[in-house]
């Protein structure tokens, strides 16, 4: 094969998009070319931006998300769906990819279903604890689909679980211990990073205002907003900012703890740079409780601190940033912890189970 064309669907969130980042730039390094490989994503301004700052193609399509409650824009995003699948089988047609990769969401299914209908191979990924509506879909039309945990596995129909390979979650960033310990030496105080997913988080925000002063007491604080939820607050040792983009990784391994969601991107980023973290996950009334279930499995882990969604308040959270940076030895057995949840490069086990179901279909390459 001279050319292994991929395409990659995801978006609506960052956790559905920059993982493919990584994925796209292994496969580059394959001695097969994938330079002209493209994405598929929605019309969202915010996916476009990311996508662009990435130098990659990609197409945008209509998005419709699969609510299991009811609403009446349910109807309205029954066409959108419908619209989207069909623009997918166009891009497919044109593109003629060997292979489409999905990072779930709601965006990617109508292109999974496209390649299905061209008999396109179709790899897919569940960061989750527990499979999505979308994955319990999706694994019905793909080969294979990479999961974070082996008791993943357990959450889709019986009849399809064999499809299932452990992979571990994608992440952009990379651990170097001697950088990390040179620029943590060098702080003169802890650094507590606040972040909210790539959206930002209105309940983290509000929790956190309203104690920024004593919190910089005792640690300078790197603060995510969110796009638009920054409410201009300026303070000796606050750094206030919609969204960490070049510099995340640096900040990362500035960072003594962080206070965060809990989506599967953000735990992958975490363990793979060793930052303990204060875990506030998204409340079951607002999800299908996968922030939930992936909190708990670090607390089991004993590798994260978590607050419980619905009776947080300010001083809690307070009294938990305190408590952990006074706490040197609970710290470095957090760090220790998050280390042996490493395992090998999900990327490059993503790019081992791309390869086999290319081999699967087209003997070897």
């Amino acid at each position: 094969m001279t050319e292994m064309k991929i395409c990659y669907t995801g978006g609506g969130t960052g956790g559905h998009i920059f993982p493919l980042f990584s994925i796209d730039r292994h496969m580059k390094t394959l001695p097969v070319p994938t330079e002209n490989s493209f994405y598929i994503t929605s019309e969202k301004d915010q996916d476009r931006r990311w996508l662009e700052s990435e130098g990659v193609r990609f197409y945008r399509i209509r998005g419709g998300k699969l609510r299991r409650y009811f609403s009446f824009q349910n109807a309205a995003d029954i066409f959108n769906i419908i619209a989207a699948f069909f623009q997918s089988v166009k891009i497919l047609k044109i593109e003629k990819p060997v292979l489409l990769f999905s990072k779930g969401g709601y965006v990617s299914l109508p292109p999974v279903a496209a390649a299905y209908l061209l008999r396109i191979p179709i790899v897919a990924h569940e960061s989750d604890s527990t499979a999505s509506l979308t994955s319990k879909i999706a694994v019905r039309m793909c080969a294979r689909m990479c999961i974070a945990r082996e008791e993943v596995s357990l959450t889709f129909p019986d009849r399809h679980r064999h499809k299932c390979v452990v992979t571990g979650v994608p992440t952009t960033v990379h651990f170097d211990l001697e950088h990390a310990m040179r620029i943590r030496k060098e702080r003169k105080r802890p650094l507590i990073l606040i972040l909210g997913g790539s959206q930002g988080a209105v309940q983290i925000n509000e929790l956190i205002f309203p104690v920024i002063d004593r919190l910089l007491a005792f640690a300078d604080i790197v603060h995510q907003t969110g796009e638009g939820k920054e409410n201009g607050i300026r303070k000796m040792g606050y750094t206030q900012i919609p969204f960490l983009h070049d510099s995340y990784e640096q900040t990362l391994y500035e960072s003594t703890v962080v206070l965060s969601r809990s989506g599967a991107t953000v735990i992958a980023d975490l363990i793979e740079m060793e930052v303990p973290p204060i875990l506030i996950p998204i409340p079951l009334k607002a999800s299908r409780g996968d922030q939930q279930d992936n909190a708990r499995y670090l607390q089991r882990m004993k590798a994260a601190v978590v607050l419980d969604s619905d009776t947080v308040d300010s001083s809690q959270v307070l009294q938990s940033l305190e408590g952990l940076l006074q706490d040197p030895q609970r710290l470095e057995i957090m760090r220790e912890n998050l280390r042996k949840l490493k395992g090998k490069r999900s990327e490059e086990l993503i790019a081992r189970v791309i390869i086999d179901t290319l081999d699967e279909k087209n003997g070897t390459m």
